[in-house]
């Protein structure tokens, strides 16, 4: 899925080859996903016909195009969705074309070749390109095509300005973007934060997607998040200390921000980055990082998460916050009477699965002796 740095990078070419042009032509099929009532299609078209493009924005995974009639037109791309622009060099390959993957293979073909791959820029070839959902063109023949493989991308309309939609949902729903705070201003938002995640009990691979906390994370910025600040994805939020949650509030604000100023161009990522060895999850043999540590992966509410075993250990879940009022010797009964308790329940399991087998095998004896009857009653 296209994340904040993907759409940074979209709202990047939008600006340069289509902010304050004047749209001429625009075909849009009749799409029942795609456009979020009352928006239709032809409504979509009457709008943007001889409409001047006058603003650009983002916020998240969210961006849109306000128009000289005060109308926005707002967009999500989905997994997959992408507005392409006829002959305007991109870094960018979807997840349909090999996205990063690909990407990461062509990036080491420049290399060998004594090529720069920071450079690595293309065309689309195929115009109009394959699952395209709606397309337009402006007043000086730049032509735009939306295209869609999955049909998870959304298209509303709203009445107002630019500045006008965050009174609106979805985005008044959406929490901090960090690529957009200055420095003093994600500082400043540090001691309300850092509080509400410490109270979070689910996994902070979870907690990160939560786009009502943090707008724009995806999949790979959570997990490059966490394996910055050496955090398992299956950790309990609520388990950090503070300096620890501290920790990942810094990697948080600097990957936003470094993932939005590259416009998620992979080959301009620091070395250190796990995103530059995550793909390989289909792959013969295991992927390291670069000191060849072994990458791993474990699912986590749903998602796939890549991280490094050896560098991102799950603490123990009944481990107990050091806190310096507790007397040693609390701590010390408290964690003695929560593994008593974990034994406990870890011998009813086994004393129940003792019982399971043991009633399995009687109600197979049960029915072996009827089958014999009715054999010998036959």
């Amino acid at each position: 899925m296209p994340e904040l740095g993907e759409v940074s990078h979209q709202v990047s070419l939008l600006r340069t080859h289509l902010l304050s042009k004047i749209i001429k032509k625009v075909d849009a099929p009749p799409d029942n996903l795609l456009y979020v009532a009352p928006l239709t299609n032809s409504i979509f078209v009457d709008t943007l016909i001889n409409a001047k493009v006058t603003d650009i924005g983002r916020q998240g995974k969210y961006f849109w195009f306000e128009l000289n009639s005060s109308k926005t037109i707002l967009m999500h791309l989905g997994m997959t969705g992408w507005i392409y622009i006829r002959n305007a060099l991109t870094h960018y390959a979807p997840m349909e074309q090999g996205g990063d993957k690909k990407l990461k293979e062509w990036h080491k073909e420049l290399e060998e070749q004594g090529k720069s791959a920071e450079d690595s820029k293309f065309v689309v070839t195929d115009w109009i390109p394959k699952y395209t959902k709606f397309s337009f063109e402006t007043d000086d023949g730049q032509e735009f095509a939306f295209s869609d493989p999955r049909r998870l991308g959304r298209v509303r309309l709203f009445d107002c300005s630019s500045e006008g939609i965050h009174k609106f949902d979805p985005i008044n729903k959406l929490g901090t973007d960090f690529s957009q705070l200055s420095n003093s201003e994600s500082e400043s938002l540090r001691s309300i934060i850092v509080p509400q995640l410490l109270k979070r009990k689910a996994p902070l691979k979870s907690v990160l997607l939560d786009q009502k906390v943090f707008s724009g994370i995806g999949n790979w910025m959570a997990d490059e998040i966490l394996f910055q600040s050496h955090m398992h994805p299956e950790e309990k939020a609520s388990s950090l200390e503070i300096d620890e949650m501290n920790t990942l509030y810094d990697n948080i604000v600097l990957v936003c921000k470094t993932a939005s100023e590259l416009e998620g161009n992979t080959a301009l990522f620091p070395k250190s980055w796990l995103m530059l060895h995550r793909w390989g999850k289909s792959r013969k043999g295991t992927q390291t990082i670069a000191d060849g540590s072994a990458i791993d992966f474990v699912t986590v509410g749903g998602r796939t998460s890549c991280y490094v075993p050896d560098i991102q250990k799950l603490k123990s879940l009944n481990k107990t916050k050091s806190d310096p009022s507790t007397p040693d010797s609390v701590k010390t009964k408290e964690l003695e009477s929560e593994e008593g308790e974990t034994v406990k329940k870890e011998e009813d399991r086994n004393n129940e699965a003792k019982s399971g087998t043991s009633k399995t095998k009687k109600a197979r004896k049960s029915t072996k002796m009827t089958k014999d009857e009715d054999e010998t009653t036959n």
